[in-house]
């Protein structure tokens, strides 16, 4: 049987008192939280997460689910109030970033699909 996925499943309501085992606590159950949370597990730390809504449900639940280093329009926006230096380092992340879901996809066996940009 297939687990259902996360963001469907209902969150979980307790009290507000965090398991006294928890070294991180991450606030937000969407891409960026729980990849947060899934790098520090990896690093032998114990992880919490809390989300307001349910995992998913705000920007990362309504996005296409898309991930896209198309940023011309942000580049230029950046590159207005920050250094050159920055905005490459701002370039180098999103690569590292996109480079790190992909691995993560095909080693975990996530169904995504990659297209070049036309």
């Amino acid at each position: 049987m297939t687990a259902p996925a996360l963001w469907t499943v209902p969150a979980v309501v307790g009290d507000d008192t965090l398991p006294s085992d928890c070294d991180d606590l991450v606030i937000g159950g969407g891409i960026v939280g729980l990849t947060t949370a899934v790098l520090l597990a990896r690093a032998g730390r114990a992880v919490c997460v809390v989300e307001a809504c349910g995992f998913g449900s705000g920007s990362t639940g309504r996005s296409s689910a898309k991930i896209s280093l198309l940023q011309g329009v942000r580049y230029s926006s950046l590159l207005e109030n920050h250094s050159l230096d920055a905005v490459r380092a701002y370039a180098r992340a999103n690569r590292d970033g996109f480079a790190w879901i992909t691995e993560f996809c095909a080693e975990h066996a996530v169904v995504h699909e990659r297209r070049a940009a036309a």
